[in-house]
């Protein structure tokens, strides 16, 4: 999202659940037509509403959902919404174009009737990352580091990292980050003397941490999630990019 954000001038509205949810149904509406108001107003805007799931899901459930049943008030708040962003982006010109977006971790739980012509109906399944994705992440990761030496093999770590989404990329490295600095800790506590304490800090950044890391962690996309994504893009092909 913030790569997108980045590419698109204007202003970014994010709706998140909490703002959401945090009154009675009517002002729930009511703050979702607010946000919409305020992106015509503020256009050019991108809107991206996440967890997208949890607050439009089928009316009817669904058996693989486990964010239960949607409020109809909502989504038909929703939809409004989205046609009159229809009619304002067919008038107002390219240089004000209102722009909405969500993400979800259930697409088959978001009801049919949002997922028609005008509304969602472009879907981008962001799923593992590539090998080149993974090596160009963890290198702007890498490169970050300017305060201790760094002794890192990037070909073993995005070999061992093979399925891993960009997040799970991110906490890789924000954990070894950490067992790394527990560590020059550790040496620090160990060592009092000002000169020895030095040479400590001269201890590398290495591949040691990222594999005590992968020890106790996995993708978090799991094969059979990938096949529910497949089949569900396999009945939404038409939508698909």
């Amino acid at each position: 999202m913030k790569s997108i954000v980045t590419q698109i001038p204007g202003t970014f509205i994010n709706i998140k659940i909490s703002d959401v949810m945090s009154g009675s149904i009517g002002e729930s509406s009511s703050l979702i037509r607010n946000f919409f108001l305020q992106a015509k107003k503020e256009s050019p805007t991108v809107v991206f509403i996440d967890e997208f799931q949890a607050l439009f899901s089928s009316r009817d459930g669904d058996k693989h959902s486990t964010s239960g049943s949607g409020d109809s008030s909502l989504i038909f708040t929703l939809i409004g919404c989205l046609d009159d962003i229809v009619t304002w982006n067919s008038n107002a010109g390219p240089e004000f174009i209102v722009t909405v977006m969500a993400a979800t971790n259930e697409p088959w739980a978001v009801d049919d009737i949002l997922l028609r012509s005008g509304r969602f109906d472009k879907v981008i399944f962001v799923g593992p990352m590539s090998h080149h994705g993974r090596n160009e992440l963890l290198l702007n990761l890498v490169r970050g580091i300017n305060t201790v030496p760094v002794d890192i093999n990037l070909k073993d770590i995005i070999k061992k990292s093979a399925g891993f989404t960009g997040a799970d990329m991110n906490v890789l490295f924000q954990k070894s980050c950490c067992l790394y600095s527990d560590q020059l800790l550790s040496d620090i506590q160990a060592n009092q003397k000002t000169a020895d304490v030095k040479q400590q800090y001269s201890r590398p950044f290495n591949n040691s941490y990222f594999d005590k890391v992968f020890n106790n962690m996995t993708s978090s996309c799991s094969h059979e999630e990938l096949t529910d994504y497949t089949n569900w893009g396999r009945e939404f092909q038409s939508k698909i990019w």
